[in-house]
């Protein structure tokens, strides 16, 4: 076999790497329509619960939100700010799904807690 067949092998299987390993994962990142799991957001101290309001999308994407209940009389800016998320934070979901998934919380009259995926390529 000479070498222009080789580099020719050789670059076949580097485009089918390429290809068909990377563009699943690409697709994976810029699909606007996709919502972490209701399992991607954080636990919730003990006298906090969560009330699931459902899906919403927006120009950036889709995200998951919840309404928090907090002990009585407490309001929903201090119950944002004992859970310490007022700033978002962003992790990948596992060593195998890179998509990153942020989460915060924004106080107001009642808080609610939002998770969506992070979009670096739209």
């Amino acid at each position: 076999m000479g070498w222009k067949t080789v580099a020719l092998l050789v670059a076949l299987l580097l485009e089918v790497a390429v290809f068909g390993l990377g563009a699943p994962v690409v697709l994976l990142v810029i699909d606007e329509a996709a919502v972490p799991p209701a399992s991607a957001a954080p636990d919730l101290p003990a006298p906090v619960t969560a009330t699931h309001r459902g899906v919403k999308c927006g120009s950036g994407g889709c995200w998951r939100e919840w309404t928090l209940r907090g002990p009585e009389g407490t309001s929903g800016t201090e119950l944002a700010d004992s859970l310490d998320l007022a700033d978002e934070r962003c992790s990948a979901r596992s060593l195998l799904d890179r998509r990153v998934v942020c989460t915060w919380v924004d106080g107001g009259r009642e808080a609610r807690l939002f998770v969506r995926y992070d979009r670096p390529l739209t």
